[in-house]
C-alpha cells in the first residue's frame, strides 16, 4: 500500500467560470403561457448572473422577447442560443468565451413522494424508477405516469440509498437501520431475498461489482464491506481509518473501488479474490472533507467536498490534476455520465451541473434548472433521460 500526499493544491486550483439563472425562467419564456394584463403592464423579466468563487454573484435582468438569442447583457454576458423546443438557453461569458447551456425540465413528478427524497435510481431494462424519502418510504414507480408499482417495506427508518442490479429486476438498498438488503422487485410484493448485517452505523453508499455476484456497502462506521450475494457472507471488511466513509465508486480496470472518507482521505482498495486489500491512499488538505466520488475513464477520480471543491486526481500519475473552487457550497452527489462525456454534480445551493471531461477541461457545459434552492439529493441517467430527485420531494426529467 502506498500513501500520496496531495496537500499542495494552490498551484492547480482554479476558480470556476459559471453562471446562474432564475430557476423558472422557461415558464416566462414559453409561447403557450397565458399572460394576464398585470404581466403585460409590469414587463415580465428573469435574472441571469455570473458566479464568482469567493465574491457575490453579479445579477442582470433579462426581458423575454422573440430575439433573445445573441443578446448582450451589460457587455459582459451574452445569450447566444435559445430553443423553446429544447427548453434550452445558452449563456456565454464574453471575456473567457466559456458558455453553459441551461435546460428546463420536460416533466415534473409531484408524486409519488410527499417528503424530501434521499435516493433515486433507474434501469435501462424497464420503465420504472426506485426512490426513497425521509419518511422511510421506498417505492418502485412507473416513469410514464408516476403510478406506484411497489411499496417496498422491510427497512426500519430511512433508506439512504437504492441501486438497481444490471438486470433491472433486482434492487439493492441500504439504510439507517445498518442493513443492506436485496429485493426482487418483479415479484408482488417485492421479495427481500437477501439481508446483509454487520455494519454498526448507517449505510451511506452502495456499489455493485460486475453483474452483481458481489456488492459493496459504505457506512458511517468507517468501513466498506464486500458481500457475497449467494450466501450473505462478508468476504472483506475494509477499515478505512479516516472517519466516515461517505461515498464509493467502482474502478473496473483495477478490480478495485475508491472511497471518499470524511477525514481528508481517498482510498483505493482491491476487491479481487487474489489481491484484496488497500492499494493506494491519497491524503488531501486537512481543510478538505470529501463527501462524494466518481471515476472517469478509469484514470481520474473526481472528488467532491463539504467545502464545494471538486478535486480531480490522476490515478496513474498519483497527483492532483485540477481543483475546481466552485463557490456553490457543499457537493451532494457526483456521477459520471459516459454518454455525455461529463461528470454530473449536484450542490447544496440547488444547482446541478455537468462538467465536460473531454480533453480533461472539466468546464461546466450544462446546468439543469430544478427547484429554487432545493438541493438535488440523487439523480439517474437512463434511456437518454436524466431524472433528478430533490429535497422538495419532486422528481424532474430532463432530455438534452
Amino acid at each position: 500500500m502506498s500513501v500520496y500526499e496531495l496537500k499542495d493544491q494552490g498551484s492547480c486550483t482554479v476558480g470556476e467560470t459559471a453562471f446562474t439563472i432564475q430557476h423558472d425562467w422557461f415558464e416566462l419564456f414559453r409561447s403557450d403561457r397565458k399572460r394576464d394584463e398585470e404581466d403585460l403592464e409590469q414587463g415580465q423579466k428573469f435574472y441571469v448572473g455570473k458566479r464568482h468563487a469567493k465574491n457575490a454573484v453579479d445579477y442582470y435582468n433579462v426581458f423575454p422577447n422573440p430575439h433573445i438569442a445573441h443578446l448582450n447583457i451589460d457587455d459582459k454576458l451574452e445569450i447566444v442560443d435559445y430553443s423553446e423546443e429544447e427548453r434550452r438557453i445558452t449563456i456565454k461569458d464574453r471575456l473567457s468565451d466559456v458558455q453553459t447551456a441551461f435546460y428546463a425540465p420536460r416533466l415534473t413528478y409531484f408524486g409519488p413522494h410527499k417528503s424530501p427524497i434521499l435516493s433515486l435510481d433507474g434501469t435501462n431494462k424497464a420503465d420504472y424508477l426506485a426512490s426513497s424519502d425521509e419518511n422511510g418510504k421506498l417505492l418502485l414507480w412507473n416513469s410514464d405516469d408516476a403510478c406506484v408499482l411497489r411499496d417496498i417495506q422491510g427497512h426500519i427508518m430511512d433508506v439512504n440509498v437504492c441501486r438497481f442490479f444490471p438486470n433491472g429486476g433486482i434492487l439493492l438498498t441500504g439504510g439507517m437501520d445498518m442493513t443492506v438488503r436485496v429485493w426482487s422487485v418483479l415479484e408482488s410484493p417485492a421479495n427481500n431475498v437477501r439481508t446483509f448485517k454487520g455494519h454498526s452505523k448507517a449505510i451511506t453508499d452502495l456499489a455493485i461489482i460486475d453483474v452483481g455476484k458481489e456488492v459493496l456497502s459504505a457506512s458511517k462506521d468507517g468501513s466498506v464491506r464486500q458481500w457475497r450475494c449467494s450466501d450473505e457472507v462478508c468476504v472483506q471488511n475494509c477499515q478505512m481509518d479516516s472517519g466516515e466513509v461517505r461515498a464509493i465508486c467502482i474502478i473496473p480496470s483495477m478490480g478495485a473501488f475508491a472511497a471518499a472518507c470524511e477525514k481528508n482521505a481517498v482510498v483505493i482498495w482491491s476487491y479481487k479474490d487474489d489481491s484484496r486489500g488497500m492499494l493506494l491512499r491519497f491524503c488531501l488538505n486537512e481543510s478538505c472533507h470529501p463527501n462524494s466520488i466518481s471515476v472517469v475513464n478509469d484514470k481520474f477520480l473526481v472528488v467532491g467536498s463539504d467545502e464545494g471543491t471538486l478535486s480531480i486526481i490522476d490515478i496513474d500519475e498519483r497527483k492532483l490534476h485540477k481543483v475546481i473552487a466552485t463557490g456553490r457550497g457543499e457537493v451532494i452527489r457526483i456521477k459520471t455520465i459516459v454518454e455525455k462525456e461529463a461528470v454530473a454534480v449536484s450542490f447544496v445551493d440547488g444547482s446541478m451541473v455537468l462538467y465536460s471531461y473531454a480533453n480533461a477541461t472539466y468546464n461546466p457545459i450544462v446546468e439543469l434548472c430544478n427547484g429554487e434552492l432545493d438541493p438535488v439529493r440523487d439523480f439517474t441517467f437512463v434511456k437518454a433521460k436524466l431524472y433528478t430527485a430533490s429535497r422538495d420531494g419532486v422528481v424532474r426529467m430532463f432530455a438534452f
